[in-house]
């Protein structure tokens, strides 16, 4: 046997595969949990308006800054969500709500390296969210202007006062000058005074015309909320995919994981890894007749003619040892191998020990025997199928007097007696346990593994490998079975005679 294969794509893709039901009902759940989600949960619509924001100065064209160096990105996005503009929105959008219910439901968002802001507004209804909206973006705009208003109302009055004061001190300054004498110190500290007071009044106003030119403006709206496509939520396209796909990946885990759990084999990759050997064929039948079915012979002979490449010339004895079953039964599988070889070879006897009497009945019917040596522990019989092929049936062991309950004194015995040219195969089913198996494999040259697909344990198969190490004996491949397969050696086997003696 060769070391065994390591983990492939084909292998996760096989779990896959054999678990596609679990996957489609996780995937169906997902869609569901999406759907009653979107039926649960209210639509929520947001509009949002674009807003270019001015820089208020007395010549912003005329800075070596850009204008979006001189204008905060956040802290007009504070302004905008502000509850002073929700106050101002209230008002003119919806006086029934609150300021912080209205801004529980605005957002601002500066656009980066611009000027430009976009306000949106959350609401149950598009009409709303749309109102919304553009009410907020009025709002910020108004009060952008109002702020900037009051600030410049605030330093005119401010110069005004201070030119009402200079205006004084100047008519005070041109009395002295009046009274003082000519080319006098106080004459010419009049007019010195008269002068500075002069200079700062034309300061004073031209500063004031500078302020008074000033466009207080907040901005424009660019792009009203009702020209802006409205963004719903939750979006059903989102939701069914995050619901599709959520199931999908829940379903691929919990496909890996209850195949961890269960450790059933279920792909030709996996027996192989396991195995350390090929699989020889599989069983398609679901019904194990005896000789078989059309479907099953052909792959019984694809399985004869790979063993028969395989088996070294001095073979005498083939060992089948079936797991495909926890229960006994099967007897099927290795009375159609059998016969399978006797249709090429000279002379095939099967050996079947601890066969039950119903499982004795129906073999003989099946396969026609006519007994040619009975004892209370053996019979051997002849077939009327076909002339060479001999079936040796022997009884449960004693669990005194026999050294095993399948491999008994009688059944070693028999084993002893080697032919020359003809094959014998010795079948073991899914009792025999680990003393009977090394025991068969003493008297065995070759073996045959039978597992049934999607039913059989990774634990079987690895404690009959371990068996067959131990022991030495080589094992030529894995005959697959379905998982469904069961013994009906009782049918009606009449139509299959033919292929049998084919």
């Amino acid at each position: 046997m060769g070391e065994p294969p390591g983990l492939s794509l084909g292998q996760y893709a096989s779990v896959l595969r054999g678990r596609w039901m679990l996957i489609l009902i996780t995937t169906v759940l997902g869609g569901l949990v999406a759907a009653g989600y979107l039926v649960l949960t209210p639509t929520m619509y947001t509009a949002t308006a674009a807003v270019q924001i001015n820089v208020i100065s007395s010549d912003p064209f005329q800075s070596s800054q850009s204008a979006s160096d001189l204008i905060d990105g956040s802290t007009e996005a504070s302004i905008a969500s502000s509850f002073a503009v929700a106050s101002l929105a209230a008002e003119e959008f919806d006086a029934n709500r609150t300021p912080n219910e209205i801004r529980e439901y605005t957002e601002a968002t500066p656009v980066a390296d611009a000027t430009v802001l976009q306000i949106s507004y959350t609401s149950t209804t598009p009409e709303n969210a749309r109102d919304g909206a553009d009410a907020l973006t009025q709002a910020y705009l108004s009060y952008r202007e109002s702020q900037a208003s009051v600030r410049l109302s605030s330093m005119i009055e401010m110069i005004d006062d201070q030119l009402t004061g200079l205006r004084r001190e100047l008519v005070d300054a041109n009395a002295q000058a009046a009274v003082a004498e000519p080319d006098s110190s106080d004459a010419n500290q009049a007019a010195s005074d008269r002068d500075l007071i002069t200079i700062e009044i034309n300061s004073l106003i031209t500063r004031k015309n500078v302020l008074e030119s000033i466009n207080t403006s907040g901005g424009v709206i660019l792009t009203p909320a009702r020209e802006n496509p409205l963004e719903t939520a939750p979006s059903a396209k989102t939701v069914a995919a995050s619901g599709v796909l959520g199931g999908i990946l829940l379903g691929v885990v919990l496909a890996f994981l209850v195949k961890g759990l269960d450790r059933r084999v279920t792909s030709n990759a996996e027996i192989e890894r396991l195995a350390g050997a090929e699989v020889l064929g599989h069983l398609p039948g679901r019904l194990g007749t005896v000789p078989p079915s059309a479907a099953d012979m052909e792959a019984l002979r694809l399985v004869r003619e790979r063993v028969l490449a395989n088996l070294a010339a001095d073979s005498r004895t083939l060992l089948i040892v079936n797991r495909a079953s926890r229960s006994s039964g099967h007897v099927d599988v290795a009375a159609n191998i059998a016969l399978a070889f006797a249709q090429e070879r000279n002379a095939v006897e099967l050996v079947l020990p601890a066969l039950s009497g119903e499982d004795t009945k129906a073999v003989t019917t099946a396969l026609q025997l006519e007994v040619t040596h009975e004892s209370p522990e053996l019979a051997i019989f002849r077939s009327n199928l076909l002339h060479n092929f001999t079936v040796v049936i022997a009884e449960p062991g004693s669990p005194i007097s026999d050294p095993d309950p399948h491999i008994t004194r009688a059944v070693r015995e028999r084993m002893d007696l080697r032919s020359s040219d003809g094959l014998r195969v010795l079948a073991l089913d899914a009792t025999a346990r680990a003393p009977s198996l090394l025991a068969a494999h003493r008297y065995s040259d070759a073996s045959i593994l039978a597992v049934a697909m999607g039913k059989t344990h990774a634990d079987s198969i690895d404690a009959c490998v371990a068996e067959m190490r131990v022991s030495g004996t080589p094992l030529l491949g894995v005959l697959t079975l379905r998982r469904d397969r069961i013994s009906n050696l009782s049918a009606d086997v009449r139509d299959a005679k033919e292929p049998a003696r084919r």
